[in-house]
């Protein structure tokens, strides 16, 4: 059976009342529920909303980092099209993000997501030379490491957290879809897996 990745776009400090309200009641009615949450280091570059500091995304992570997996999703979004710069204030715009998000990512297992699926000619080798193992790109994980095997079969499931973007209906609805489709995953006997569980599948050797 193929693995099941579930991922949320677009998490930030000023979202976490929506994750409390929707995922981790997902969470209570599917408890081997995994999500890799590609997260924005500093959302709006506004300092509240910067992972490395706020007490609050501290907390919440401490608490669910037994099923929630943080991946990096651009730097700030205030530009959607940070990935479509030059190389060099690419690479050290990434670079910022990274250092701001990378002590909360899984050890050697750092995966990506471009905002908006912009991703500009050097991107991928931006995030290799930072050591990334993998980038989320239309809906596909693209691997940037070396791996004995290719990866196992697997579906991957997307949704979006955006306190900009969505109304409470529109969370609802929402919320009701993906716990209809993770029942019936479940019930056909998928399992649920983080992208560096799915990654580490392969037996991965970091390019240098």
């Amino acid at each position: 059976m193929p693995k099941i990745i579930v991922t949320c776009e677009d998490f930030n400090p000023s979202v976490i009342p929506i994750w409390v309200s929707t995922w981790d009641k997902l969470k209570q009615k599917h408890p081997s529920l995994k999500v890799t949450a590609f997260t924005v280091p500093l959302y709006q570059k506004r300092m509240e909303n910067d992972v490395f500091h706020n007490k609050d995304f501290q907390a919440w992570f401490k608490e669910r980092k037994e099923w929630v997996e943080i991946a990096q999703e651009g730097y700030g979004q205030r530009n959607k099209l940070e990935c479509k710069r030059f190389k060099k204030p690419q690479y050290f715009i990434l670079r910022k993000g990274y250092r701001k998000i990378g002590v909360y990512m899984p050890k050697n297992y750092y995966s990506f997501k471009c905002p908006d699926d912009k991703m500009g000619s050097s991107t991928l080798d931006s995030l290799k030379m930072l050591g990334f193992s993998s980038c989320m790109f239309q809906g596909q994980i693209i691997i940037l490491i070396n791996l004995e095997k290719q990866l196992e079969d697997h579906i991957i499931i997307g949704s979006h957290i955006n306190l900009d973007e969505r109304n409470p209906d529109d969370i609802q609805q929402i919320q009701h879809k993906l716990d209809d489709y993770f029942t019936k995953l479940e019930l056909e006997g998928n399992d649920y897996m983080t992208i560096s569980e799915l990654i580490s599948l392969s037996k991965e050797e970091i390019i240098i």
